[in-house]
């Protein structure tokens, strides 16, 4: 009974502050632009797209869940988010001055030379991109962090309030030029994120904020 009580005051709390955790979703980003951006960027025609760096953070793993369980799943949410970012530029590609390299293609060229997610990381974009043999690498990195337990996640979704946000999220986006390897643009936001949120939803969130200050925007 009091574990029942403690959870709905939870649910309350979270009901009651939902607006001003959107407002700050919305709010925490940070963008850099490179003094030459525009000129740079116009010389490009082909991008390409590397697999996400992904990281989960939980103060305690969820009973029958291993640190190698985690590990596997950021390795395969490294290479949904990056497929999920292509199919969301590829949709919005008219808008665009630029083509996207096939992620299948970018994956099959880095496994040809023998390059893991690991590995690229100690690579500059430079030495990718000529691996790739593309004008530009986007790259990134997701970070989420539980910060409430999902008992009560579930709760709010059982009392019809799937909107209060129980999962913080860090997401960085960064564009590279091939012949320097120089930082050209950088996009940095905190986002909330439900336990019933998709990668694609998660995505698809992060990118239409990026998409009005994407490089490439015609």
């Amino acid at each position: 009974m009091n574990k029942i009580l403690s959870i709905q005051k939870i649910v309350l709390f979270l009901a009651l502050t939902s607006l001003s955790v959107n407002i700050y979703a919305q709010r925490g980003k940070n963008i850099y632009e490179s003094p030459d951006m525009a000129a740079v960027v116009a010389t490009h025609k082909l991008v390409a797209i590397l697999p996400f760096e992904v990281t989960m953070k939980s103060k305690k793993l969820p009973k029958g869940v291993t640190p190698e369980m985690v590990a596997e799943d950021e390795k395969k949410e490294s290479v949904n988010i990056q497929n999920s970012i292509f199919t969301f530029l590829l949709r919005k590609s008219s808008k665009y001055n630029i083509k996207m390299q096939d992620t299948d293609k970018t994956r099959a060229l880095l496994a040809k030379n023998n390059l893991d997610l690991k590995a690229i990381q100690t690579m500059t974009k430079d030495e990718i991109a000529k691996v790739l043999e593309v004008d530009g690498i986007i790259s990134g990195s997701i970070v989420t962090e539980k910060i409430m337990s999902q008992e009560a996640g579930l709760a709010l979704g059982l009392l019809g309030l799937g909107g209060s946000k129980t999962n913080q999220t860090t997401c960085i986006l960064q564009l590279h030029d091939s012949k320097k390897g120089d930082l050209l643009w950088r996009y940095d936001r905190q986002v909330s994120g439900g336990w019933a949120s998709s990668t694609d939803d998660l995505v698809e969130r992060i990118m239409r904020q990026v998409a009005r200050n994407f490089p490439y925007k015609k």
